[in-house]
């Protein structure tokens, strides 16, 4: 079975993954670190966006893919998908810098928190229904 909306935004937050990995590729070679961040900020800043991306979007493309596969609407996947990318976007952009408040970094988090509850209240509705 093809999800094709699932698949278009997993697609697009895989190519964010690999972007945010050469960040802290090129980091730590910049850096010359190998394991850690090694006291140094800006590394630690990079490692940590890439964390934090491969924390919250697998679970949230996962919602997004049982969503699609229960036939929800398609134009709600959709707002779904983009506020979970233009989310994870803002969030890495945020993270560039450890200066607080950060509206970058909070427009992020907003988003990607909004769309995994959105999901999950959809996904419990369909299942208690």
């Amino acid at each position: 079975m093809i999800l094709p909306i699932t698949l278009a935004f997993t697609s697009l937050n895989a190519l964010i993954f690999i972007f945010l990995s050469i960040l802290v590729v090129r980091g730590r070679v910049t850096e010359k670190v190998s394991i850690g961040a090694g006291g140094k900020t800006n590394l630690e800043l990079k490692i940590r966006t890439h964390g934090n991306f491969a924390e919250y979007v697998p679970l949230a493309l996962f919602l997004l893919a049982l969503l699609e596969v229960n036939d929800q609407p398609e134009a709600l996947l959709c707002i779904m998908g983009t506020a979970l990318t233009v989310g994870r976007i803002s969030h890495a952009i945020g993270l560039r810098t450890a200066v607080a408040p950060n509206p970058f970094r909070f427009i992020g988090t907003l988003l990607t928190w909004a769309m995994i509850t959105v999901a999950a209240v959809m996904g419990l509705y369909i299942t208690l229904t």
